[in-house]
């Protein structure tokens, strides 16, 4: 599949998707390919950045390079990704706007003879039979297939850079699956549960309804992403299990950290009367586990606005 894609050998199945929503709904699986001792850290633009695209080919591009900077960093780092809108700045392309996805490690980086050869087919300087050089190159593939440019930058001891960019599609993001009637606006949603599972299900249900996703499984992830995440949180989605006072500590701790973010708690063990009895915030939204996307969409809209 990869040496298809590579000379273009493959048909694209060209769709209009958000970017950022992409992102959201590969972040868990990067995070498993990655491991304990690489830390991922997505930065995305506040606001929906739609290309015409193939999205199964743009996962693995990003997959590609994700796998490529876990290499690079054989004693753990971080690897971040962002999103952000851009210009071609080409006379030829009439300085067309562009969507930009930056891939940056932490790793060992690379000399101006490796960073030259990156994108050839089976160019590699790693050693083993399972390392044919075709992650990179696949890479660039994808992306020049789908009229955009890919380029690095690197040196020794500073990490590596890649950045992306792919003419933008339009001004609305077109639905990654069917979407209910109380779509999201492009609002971020931290999500903190503590059921891999059952975050799973729910953060693509919600990158399906047109939310970006923070994922959290435990109450300092969540602190540390209510924190550290550069854009904004629109809403916070809280699990209860069978401790409401701790859930309810942990949104007013978010709360402090975030004052205009709206809360919503979710369970499937307690009553909405407990949890309300255990929150004293002002306004916050209950959706009892399991939950249908219109109940889910339609508290989320009622807090945020829109219907």
């Amino acid at each position: 599949r990869q040496l298809l894609t590579f000379s273009r050998s493959r048909r694209l199945d060209k769709q209009q998707f958000d970017v950022g929503s992409l992102v959201s709904r590969l972040a868990p699986t990067i995070e498993r390919l990655l491991g304990e001792q690489v830390r991922l850290q997505i930065r995305l633009a506040p606001e929906p950045l739609v290309v015409e695209a193939d999205p199964s080919q743009m996962e693995q591009m990003l997959v590609n390079l994700a796998v490529n900077a876990s290499d690079a960093m054989p004693e753990g780092g971080t690897l971040s990704i962002e999103t952000a809108r851009a210009r071609s700045g080409a006379a030829d392309a009439g300085s067309r706007p562009m969507v930009r996805i930056a891939v940056a490690d932490t790793g060992v980086g690379m000399d101006e003879a490796t960073r030259s050869k990156v994108f050839e087919p089976f160019f590699t300087t790693k050693e083993g039979e399972e390392h044919v050089g075709l992650g990179l190159s696949t890479a660039y593939g994808i992306v020049t297939q789908s009229q955009g440019t890919i380029a690095v930058q690197s040196a020794p001891g500073e990490g590596s850079r890649f950045e992306i960019l792919l003419p933008a599609a339009g001004p609305e993001p077109a639905a990654l699956g069917a979407v209910p009637a109380a779509a999201a606006r492009g609002e971020t949603v931290l999500l903190v549960e503590d059921s891999a599972g059952f975050r799973a299900v729910t953060a693509e249900l919600l990158v399906e309804l047109g939310y970006r996703v923070l994922e959290a499984a435990g109450a300092q992830q969540a602190l540390d992403l209510a924190a550290g995440h550069d854009g904004p949180i629109h809403a916070v989605l809280v699990g209860v299990g069978g401790r409401e006072g701790q859930a309810a500590a942990l949104a007013a701790r978010i709360v402090e950290l975030r004052p205009a973010v709206a809360v919503v708690f979710m369970s499937g063990q307690v009553g909405e009367r407990s949890v309300r009895a255990a929150w004293s915030g002002g306004e916050a939204g209950f959706v009892a586990k399991p939950f249908t996307p219109a109940e889910l969409g339609g508290e989320l809209r009622r807090l945020l606005g829109g219907g």
